[in-house]
């Protein structure tokens, strides 16, 4: 098992190789085996050309002979090295993805408000397999590389003129493949961006498939689809057409060279600075100089497109680009449900977390001139985030039932975030029992507090495990009466397979007043101290509504938070709190906010 990687702390490609010593070592093995081979081929192939410059036929067959010896062996050591690639790459991908697995759900919530999921899931999913195709051509480059190098020096042993030849071939032939490289970079992460927002709003298309046909957007969705479609072929028809047009030129570039070498040559063998035989044998290795130029400039590009990969997983991993939750290590053993928000200051923050990832994998050349080119506009342009919370402070005894009401957008649903530290504040705290709750332990927070909100999630599971999945050890018993309390026992006896009917993806088989009542249940089955129902009965119809309604007053010694637009459902809380602009405007019970606060009576009278 790998070790878990800290926050912030990067991929190291040399990981991959550390954590599978052995293979690794057999895999380097073979493919240095295979270059000897290659070299061997090399030998042999100079052998034949000499004996048949000399007209020695029978040395000629012996060295055939050997070479098909040769050839067979490489290609079983190729199929053994495709074996330990498979098992590798396995191996690989699956430590990649556990840590992952680990990492995603410590995100920050903020994180996910501004990236869609598609293009996170994108990014998780395809990077990890390019990141290691790819890492795998640039071993094999290496391997290559060496036994390029190594027969060349041999075919410039041969003859010094040949060995300056061969040296100014190399020289020429990589300044106009470097020239090629370095343009590569930019295409790459045009080509990357428009792939992961195709896929993105792909995703996010076929969840909200329902609202579009209900809305009738097929025609505006397919055309933002195509949009996005469009951008994604532009850019891949940029890079390939740049790929193949720059390999175009080069090839008609080479040929020239080839016919300038050949003239050369036929000069110096004239002038008989070199024999017969070098001649022969520099035109027949001539395509060796061009594959070692070519294996280098793949080399290059290759390491370019690991570079991107890595940094694409590793923007997942950082911490100033997408920082993780972070918890004390302190437990509440008796935690009584005492609940403190003091001096809440709160702001979303306006993070554009498509461009830092796109800086991010500019390079510090790129980002210079950026940064100048963008210097003179003013940071007065740069508009402040609006508080959502302004000095927010209140006070919740244990087994309180406490209502947060208010004008859509006062901040209720941000204090229940808080409250589960789904969000940070950025000044005052909260407290738990008197703990600040920033030194509390993930789940000295979460195993006490329950947040049922307004719009659950259901998993593409059955209704069994959609319920215990908060209590995974819980009997058929608990979970039946966790559903009666939620009003789903009507519900289940109308399903087909009754407990173990499969709800489909986000419950796109039940009603959003079903999903609500199976989000309930789930709470009732949690059993925390700290019960916080976030319009979590809006959906439900006026019967349902009464029946769980009367399971919720029915909850003894813990503290209930219920944030409601409907007020009916808030006349026997203990104690009703009114928020405007992110402020407490009046506390009380419902008759004496009824009495004394003209912003809630107006706003019950609205709602009733």
């Amino acid at each position: 098992m790998a070790k878990k990687r800290e926050n912030g702390k990067e991929l190291r490609l040399l990981d991959m190789f550390l954590q599978n010593k052995t293979i690794s070592i057999f895999y380097i093995l073979l493919s240095l085996i295979q270059a000897v081979l290659s070299f061997f081929v090399l030998i042999y192939i100079a052998k034949i050309v000499e004996y048949l410059t000399l007209q020695k036929f029978n040395e000629v067959i012996k060295c055939a002979l050997i070479l098909f010896v040769i050839f067979i062996f490489f290609e079983i050591l190729n199929y053994l090295k495709q074996l330990i690639y498979i098992k590798f790459k396995n191996k690989v991908l699956n430590n990649i993805e556990n840590e992952f697995c680990e990492r995603l759900p410590k995100i920050s919530n903020n994180i996910y408000n501004s990236i869609s999921s598609g293009a996170l899931t994108t990014r998780v999913n395809s990077s990890p397999v390019q990141l290691f195709s790819t890492f795998a051509m640039v071993v094999d480059d290496i391997i290559n590389l060496i036994m390029q190098t190594t027969a060349i020096i041999y075919i410039a042993c041969t003859n010094y003129i040949i060995a300056i030849i061969v040296f100014t071939l190399c020289c020429i032939v990589y300044c106009q493949k470097f020239l090629i490289t370095k343009f590569d970079r930019k295409n790459m992460n045009e080509k990357n961006d428009s792939y992961e927002k195709l896929q993105g709003k792909t995703i996010e298309f076929i969840k909200g498939n329902k609202d579009i046909k209900c809305l009738n957007l097929n025609e505006n969705i397919d055309k933002e689809l195509n949009e996005c479609l469009t951008d994604y072929c532009k850019n891949y028809k940029k890079y390939d057409v740049w790929f193949f047009t720059i390999n175009g030129i080069s090839s008609i570039f080479l040929t020239i060279l080839l016919g300038v070498m050949l003239y050369v040559g036929i000069v110096l063998y004239e002038n008989l600075f070199i024999s017969y035989f070098a001649l022969i044998f520099l035109f027949n290795n001539y395509n060796r100089v061009n594959k070692f130029v070519n294996r280098l400039q793949q080399f290059i590009r290759r390491c370019t497109m690991v570079d991107n990969n890595k940094k694409r997983i590793n923007q997942v991993f950082k911490g100033d680009l997408m920082p993780i939750e972070k918890f004390g290590d302190k437990n509440l053993p008796n935690f009584q449900g005492n609940i403190e928000f003091k001096d809440i200051t709160f702001s979303y923050d306006d993070i554009d977390l498509n461009k830092k990832l796109k800086d991010d994998l500019k390079t510090k050349k790129e980002l210079r001139k950026e940064l100048k080119k963008n210097k003179s506009q003013s940071e007065q342009e740069q508009n402040l985030p609006k508080k959502v919370l302004q000095n927010f402070s209140l006070k919740i005894n244990a087994g309180e039932r406490v209502a947060f009401v208010g004008k859509s957008g006062c901040g209720k649903s941000t204090l229940v975030s808080l409250l589960s530290k789904s969000l940070s504040a950025q000044s005052g705290t909260v407290l738990l029992d008197g703990v600040d709750i920033n030194e509390l332990s993930e789940s000295a927070i979460r195993d006490n507090v329950t947040v049922i909100n307004q719009f659950p999630y259901i998993y593409f599971m059955s209704l069994r495990d959609n319920i215990k999945i908060v209590k995974p050890d819980a009997s058929d018993e608990e979970i039946l009466q966790a559903c009666e309390k939620a009003y789903l026992k009507d519900f289940i006896n109308e399903l087909p397979f009754g407990l173990d009917t499969i709800l489909g993806e986000n419950g796109v088989k039940v009603s959003g007043g079903q999903k609500q009542r199976i989000a309930i249940a789930r709470a009732f089955l949690k059993d925390t101290k700290v019960m916080v129902f976030d319009e979590s009965t809006s959906s439900l119809d006026n019967f349902a509504q009464k029946y769980v309604q009367t399971s919720i007053d029915e909850i003894k010694n813990k503290t209930v938070i219920i944030v409601a637009h409907r007020l009916s459902t808030i006349i026997n809380c203990d104690k009703i709190v009114f928020i405007d602009e992110g402020k407490v405007k009046a506390v009380g019970t419902f008759d004496e906010l009824m009495a004394n606060c003209s912003e809630f009576a107006k706003l019950y009278t609205l709602r009733r």
